[in-house]
């Protein structure tokens, strides 16, 4: 997964190169990965761009600045119950 803030500055992932695979519990992520990832079959690859209402909003986060539209591409490995 690489992430980017307002397309710019990359978060977590050094160079915006390929890390190795997370897992998240999609109710414990932003409202942005709730919405987005619902649908998505197994083995896709997808683009979220993630407006500040949908993702931190007027909140800090980490180095996440206030209000920021956030890019993510996932690579959807696996889901599990």
């Amino acid at each position: 997964m690489n992430a980017c803030v307002n397309d710019d500055a990359c978060i977590g992932c050094g160079l915006c190169t390929n890390i190795a695979p997370a897992v998240f519990e999609l109710n414990k992520t932003i409202p942005c990965w709730q919405q987005g990832l619902q649908t998505v079959p197994v083995g896709s690859k997808v683009k979220l761009v993630c407006p500040p209402s949908t993702a931190y909003g007027a909140n800090q986060v980490g180095n996440i600045p206030p209000n920021s539209t956030l890019t993510y591409e996932i690579d959807l490995l696996e889901v599990s119950n």
